[in-house]
């Protein structure tokens, strides 16, 4: 199965350029691109993004494919006129033991039902009708997020809607080993 995931980030993007990243400025980005895809299914979307955010250090190309899937997932499980919300704040040293940043995307769509909730990460794995989606975006998340030295997880409830949050580390040293073995 990794082989498959691997064989599939390999096509879907270049050489990782490490780099320094603000979130904010990629979270804006991000939304600018998506703006017409928002207006086309008249998704209302706000951000919550903490005033002072520390610097991440890795690939921006791959973690805006994050940000892009996670944000089309949103839309696809909001109804006409939902909403969703991008926030990111730093992190508090009681919660990690390193530095770092939190991005929760939230929307209010259908939710993703409970037995299927342990499995999301999985391959191939879909909350769309048959034919709609592939069961690979979250799991492509998932790899960058890990290659990052990150995590993700998702809260959920059907009829409420779904939260997904990630940790990244802003500390160059993890993040950078992590790349170098994770997605070159």
């Amino acid at each position: 199965m990794e082989g498959i995931i691997q064989h599939y980030l390999s096509h879907t993007r270049g050489s990782p350029r490490k780099r320094q990243i603000d979130i904010k400025e990629l979270v804006a980005e991000t939304l600018l691109l998506l703006n017409p895809i928002f207006q086309k299914h008249g998704v209302e979307v706000t951000s919550d993004l903490a005033e002072s955010l520390p610097m991440l250090w890795g690939d921006d190309a791959s973690l805006q494919r994050v940000l892009i899937n996670l944000l089309d997932n949103a839309i696809n499980a909001s109804k006409e006129g939902g909403h969703l919300n991008i926030s990111a704040r730093a992190s508090a040293a009681c919660e990690t033991k390193r530095p770092g940043v939190y991005i929760k995307v939230t929307d209010n769509g259908a939710g993703i039902p409970a037995e299927l909730l342990p499995k999301i990460f999985d391959l191939f794995v879909t909350t769309k009708p048959s034919g709609k989606g592939t069961g690979l975006g979250l799991v492509v998340c998932q790899e960058i997020v890990k290659a990052h030295s990150g995590t993700i997880d998702i809260e959920s409830e059907v009829g409420t809607g779904t939260s997904v949050r990630i940790y990244l580390p802003t500390d160059e040293k993890s993040a950078e080993s992590d790349l170098n073995e994770g997605i070159e």
